[in-house]
């Protein structure tokens, strides 16, 4: 149990470093807060309705609204009609938020693979199964 907690901790430890340096890059310019991040990226990897995008962060869907009505001000998000079913309306990304997403990504990346980079390729290779493997676990819905 006590390794167990350690390992929790060491995570938690990790997701603050991460956050840091993602919520560094995209507010640096001042042009996306965090959760407007997460919400495109969500987007971005095809969840498109305000009520699975609020769903998936755990948040309520008037709150989820609010921001997402905020971002289509900024031209950030566009509201489009459902492809299958015109009583429901889908978000896309606009071409300003592909532009943020890509060099936000890029710097963040860059800045991740310098302080990467005195792994090995076996080191990284290892490092990238784990992750994928706890991904997978802290993924799983309890029953």
């Amino acid at each position: 149990m006590k390794n167990n907690q350690h390992l929790s901790h060491q995570l938690l430890d990790l997701t603050k470093v991460v956050t840091r340096l993602v919520k560094e890059e995209f507010r640096g310019d001042g042009s996306l807060t965090l959760t407007q991040f997460n919400i495109l990226k969500t987007v971005n990897h095809g969840i498109c309705q305000v009520g699975k995008i609020a769903k998936s962060f755990g948040i309520s869907q008037p709150a989820t609204s609010i921001i997402v009505n905020s971002m289509v001000e900024q031209d950030l998000l566009q509201r489009v009609p459902h492809p299958n079913d015109r009583r429901k309306i889908e978000l896309q990304l606009t071409a300003r938020a592909k532009k943020h997403l890509e060099k936000g990504y890029q710097n963040v990346f860059a800045k991740m693979d310098a302080r990467l980079s005195s792994l090995t390729d076996s080191e990284k290779i290892t490092l990238t199964q784990q992750i994928q493997q706890i991904t997978l676990l802290l993924s799983k819905e309890e029953f």
